[in-house]
């Protein structure tokens, strides 16, 4: 793959196309977190406005990074915890996927509410570590040069999708069929440019 220098300030909204599918871009964002960080997003639904995704995509992120964790870190139940192979337009993916309990007002028992991670590397994407317990820590990191060998020159791309499908109950049936609209929506996704992105000078 093409090696590609991941810039700060550089836009790449081109990861998230306007349309996915039956799913239409109704909202965008670009934020810097701890420097040179930055999270490229956008939220997704579909034409009824019963079926809402949001991808949060992390540019020049070093280690591993999976969403589920910063839900649970902020007190959010967990109900089932699995692993997925979704395929995307372009190639597969393994996904971590968490079903959350919706405690919105709205969504309480009413809605079905999940979060898929995957970290894209030059391999393809894989699995992210979960943690049981996402409660803060204190962890020691060895020096870069210890963790990375100076010829490799990659690095992993996180991507976490928040799914949700308002109606039903939220019963083990409807986060089944759930699932299956996220495997469609996944399906018109191309993985391939977060892989090249991760390659990097």
């Amino acid at each position: 793959m093409a090696a590609t220098k991941l810039l700060p300030d550089r836009s790449y909204e081109y990861l998230l196309p306007a349309e996915l599918g039956k799913f239409h871009v109704v909202n965008r964002w670009k934020s810097a977190l701890q420097k040179p960080i930055v999270e490229q997003g956008a939220i997704y639904q579909d034409l009824t406005g019963k079926l809402t995704a949001q991808f949060a995509i992390m540019i020049n992120f070093s280690g591993d990074h999976n969403g589920l964790n910063c839900y649970l870190a902020h007190g959010i139940p967990l109900q089932s915890h699995r692993t997925e192979r979704v395929q995307a337009a372009d190639s597969s993916a393994i996904f971590d996927v968490g079903i959350m309990g919706d405690q919105s007002v709205i969504g309480a028992a009413h809605s079905t509410l999940f979060i898929a991670s995957t970290e894209c590397g030059a391999q393809g994407c894989r699995q992210p570590p979960f943690l049981a317990n996402a409660a803060p820590r204190i962890v020691w990191s060895p020096p870069t040069n210890a963790q990375r060998d100076s010829a490799d020159k990659s690095q992993s791309i996180p991507l976490s999708i928040t799914f949700q499908s308002a109606g039903g109950t939220g019963d083990a049936q409807d986060q089944e069929q759930a699932m299956l609209q996220f495997r469609d929506l996944v399906s018109k996704f191309k993985l391939v440019p977060l892989r090249e992105l991760s390659v990097v000078n």
